[in-house]
This record gives structure tokens, sequence and C-alpha cells, in this order.
């Protein structure tokens, strides 16, 4: 059984927590993972981290904002049975149900890469830098 780390501040770290929360697989009940219930530290210094990043993201232009979320499809593409396979491990979904519930998501990635589009009118703010 693995632990499941943090994501913070661009890197993946164990939590100092002693509290966890049991991931299972609900066909047998199994707990497949340990999800830790993040101490307050962490989540200040994830809260912290993300308002320093706020500061660059918001004056990154629509257009490499949407590139980014491109790249971000292609990832979910890229590993879209992978996805499926866990998110099925863990909701207890068929396998299929799964996948479609990736593609649902992908196609959420792809509105949100299209919002330059949308956001178009008699002006566009930040266009670029």
């Amino acid at each position: 059984m693995k632990n499941v780390p943090l994501y913070i501040a661009g890197e993946f770290v164990e939590s100092q927590t002693d509290q966890w929360i049991d991931v299972t697989d609900p066909a047998t009940n199994e707990v497949i993972a340990r999800a830790p219930c993040a101490t307050d530290a962490e989540m200040r210094r994830a809260i912290d981290n993300a308002g320093e990043v706020f500061k660059a993201w918001r004056e990154t232009p629509v257009s490499e904002r949407a590139r980014v979320m491109m790249r971000y499809q292609a990832l979910l593409k890229e590993h879209h049975d992978e996805i499926a396979e866990i998110l099925s491990s863990e909701t207890g979904k068929t396998f299929e149900d799964a996948k479609g519930d990736v593609w649902r998501g992908i196609e959420v990635v792809e509105h949100a890469a299209n919002i330059p589009s949308l956001m178009m009118g008699e002006t566009v703010e930040n266009v670029a830098r």
C-alpha cells in the first residue's frame, strides 16, 4: 500500500501528518492507498505558493494559457487508459464508464483551451506580454 504524496510548489512531497484516510477499492474493500490529511503548515505552504504562482499566471497572455491547456489535453489523451484504470479502482466504476469520465474531462479541457475565441469582442485584455 502506498501513501499518496502531496503536490506543493511544483514537487511531490511526503506529508508529515499523522492522520490518513484509507482509499479503498469499492469492489473488494481492499485498502489500495492512504491519502494524507495535510497539516496546517503543509496547507499554508501550498496556499502561499499558489498565491505567488498566481502573480505570474495572471500576467500570462490568454493564448499562452490556452497552449498550457492543450499540452494538458495531450497528456490526458496519452494516459487515458491509465487514468481510467485508476478511476475505476477508486470508484468501483466499470473500466468503460471510467473511460467515458476521462473523455468528459478531456472535453472540459478542450473548452478551456478555446476560451480565447470566446473572449473576443471590441477589445481583448491580456492578449500579449
